[in-house]
């Protein structure tokens, strides 16, 4: 072991080299180090939390949005094929919104598009030998500016429509003794006097006291826009004869909730805010762990 020498003061000397090295690896630099982690940390957390609340307050509003859906069922024994669409002025719109064979009590629920101004359900009697295809269309009728005109559907049944929905029964022949019922239902007219569904309704000249807003032909129904305000603007050639309930039809409104992918952004904010988590306590241990100075 050497021996240490000694200042003009009587100090033990220090070489300047190792003045430099302490200085350079001592409590100063430690001390910046930590707070540059603390400040990335605070502003890594900060960065997460308003990320979770903006993912976790539009999926709030999300799941406050109430739609109008229809509920479609079958009832006859051999089941039918069903085919509805949203149309705008009597015309198809898209691809159907639902097309598919219904077996017996079979159900099937379709949206109501904000973007149609009436419904068309048709439903083909497939494995019966009448072979009939009926063809209804729901509508709600205004006059206004000389013109009828039609409301879009998608705000009326917000509005209007009873908390607990309405059913209305969809009906044809099973027998084939009359081919390709047309029928126009105004919704208004149905929810001002909705009636309990019937398993069969006799109708004269197009119309029956059991279907309230129900106008039932045989040839497509028409819309004239042109009809002056005290005519009707839809007409058919009217049919007289018994027809059969094949179905139903039940309009509700709905809360929508958040879709898959509006959940998964969801858990993957989540993971994201346990990952920065762990990261800050893996910090927060090594920095208590680092060697003091004595």
């Amino acid at each position: 072991m050497g021996i240490p020498t000694t200042s003009s003061f009587g100090f033990p000397s220090v070489s300047t080299g190792s003045w430099m090295e302490a200085s350079r690896s001592g409590p100063s630099t430690t001390c910046c180090s930590i707070s540059r982690s603390h400040n990335a940390r605070r502003h890594f957390l900060g960065f997460l939390a308003a990320v979770c609340l903006v993912v976790m307050s539009s999926q709030e509003t999300e799941a406050c949005v109430t739609v109008p859906v229809c509920v479609f069922k079958e009832h006859l024994a051999k089941g039918g094929h069903l085919i509805v669409n949203g149309t705008i002025e009597w015309q198809a719109v898209g691809p159907a919104l639902l097309e598919r064979d219904m077996s017996d009590s079979a159900t099937a629920m379709v949206d109501v598009p904000i973007w149609c101004n009436d419904y068309r359900v048709v439903h083909w009697w497939k494995n019966y030998a009448c072979q009939n295809k009926d063809t209804l269309k729901l509508a709600v009728k205004y006059y206004d500016a000389g013109l009828w005109r039609l409301r879009p559907l998608f705000q009326w049944l917000l509005q209007y429509l009873p908390e607990q929905g309405t059913t209305l029964p969809n009906i044809g022949d099973s027998t084939g003794a009359i081919q390709n019922v047309h029928i126009l239902v105004n919704l208004d007219e149905w929810l001002a006097n909705p009636q309990p569904l019937l398993d069969e309704y006799v109708v004269v000249n197009g119309v029956c006291p059991n279907l309230p807003g129900y106008l039932i032909g045989v040839t497509p129904i028409v819309f004239d826009p042109l009809a002056g305000p005290g005519l009707d603007p839809f007409s058919t050639t009217p049919l007289t004869g018994t027809l059969y309930r094949d179905g139903e039809m039940r309009f509700m409104r709905i809360v929508e909730g958040p879709s898959l992918t509006q959940w998964g952004l969801i858990v993957l904010t989540l993971l994201l805010a346990i990952l920065g988590a762990i990261q800050v306590a893996k910090r927060h241990r090594r920095v208590r762990a680092w060697p003091r100075e004595e």
